[in-house]
């Protein structure tokens, strides 16, 4: 009985080696082999991972296209600050006698108030009276404009007639604020005149201009402010000149007293330019004006 029952466990242990041999039974054999949960988890995690870190390199990528755009941006700015200061610079580099351009204005600037430099001797520009101002726009219409100022026998409603002149007070305005850099109200009209319609009557009707005025020496005072010494010649025969005539302005001391035939100016003097006004025909104001004798 018994070698029956080991004779059964003999075939049974051959029939199992025989069926493993087979490959019909996993024997296990493989240590912790991953089930497909795990798989799909780890290949989730890996996927993961690769997404996250391309997002990282895209945000790097970005980040780095930003700073470059700001580091451009600041580097324009810099760029525009400093064209801009260069800029600034050449606007305000100082005047000088020896440019042409600015010989010849600062002449022509000057001889505005030259020419009728009894009026204007002793000016300041800050205390200056409104007769001053409405004397200079009115000889500077007489002497300058052929349409300021009409002549005639003049009678106005207002009374005070009859009245010989009459000017514009539109063009005397101008005059005052293009020249002077100051306004010029009815109110300011002298009380030997009268204003009706538009018009300034007044019986001064001539004025001979009392000469053109020469730079000679220059000082810059700062802030844009220039003192300028200067010479006046007039003809020695006290005959009328052209004083629209620019060519009188671009002329030398020695050139313009040949031309009026004198030996020595009839007067010298001293004035006060601010310059840097945007106006081609008076790029300055006057902020003194004095002349002496010769």
């Amino acid at each position: 009985m018994v070698a029956a029952i080991l004779s059964v466990v003999s075939v049974a242990a051959i029939a199992l080696v025989v069926l493993i041999g087979m490959g019909v039974i996993d024997a296990g054999l493989e240590e912790n082999p991953k089930s497909d949960e795990q798989t799909a988890v780890e290949g989730t995690s890996d996927d993961n991972g690769s997404s996250e870190l391309s997002g990282s390199d895209s945000e790097t990528e970005d980040t780095t296209a930003e700073e470059a755009s700001q580091e451009t941006l600041a580097n324009t700015g810099d760029s525009t600050e400093a064209e801009s200061q260069d800029s600034s610079a050449a606007n305000t580099e100082p005047l000088s006698l020896a440019n042409e351009d600015d010989y010849f204005h600062i002449n022509l600037c000057l001889s505005n108030f030259s020419e009728i430099d009894s009026i204007m001797n002793g000016y300041r520009n800050s205390r200056t009276s409104s007769d001053q101002v409405f004397l200079f726009a009115y000889a500077h219409a007489l002497l300058n404009s052929t349409k300021a100022v009409q002549f005639g026998e003049y009678w106005p409603v207002a009374g005070g007639g009859p009245y010989y002149a009459r000017a514009s007070f539109e063009s005397l305005k101008k005059y005052a604020d293009l020249f002077l850099k100051e306004s010029l109200a009815v109110e300011d009209i002298p009380f030997d005149t009268c204003y009706e319609d538009g018009y300034v009557y007044t019986n001064l009707e001539t004025i001979s201009a009392e000469g053109i005025a020469v730079a000679t020496e220059m000082e810059y005072l700062g802030n844009d402010q220039y003192q300028i010494e200067f010479e006046i010649y007039r003809n020695a025969w006290d005959e009328s000149y052209t004083v629209t005539d620019e060519s009188y302005y671009r002329m030398t001391p020695q050139e313009l007293a040949q031309a009026f035939d004198q030996r020595f100016p009839s007067c010298i003097g001293t004035a006060v330019l601010e310059a840097g006004y945007d106006d081609e025909a008076a790029p300055f104001k006057l902020l003194s004006y004095d002349s002496t004798p010769v």
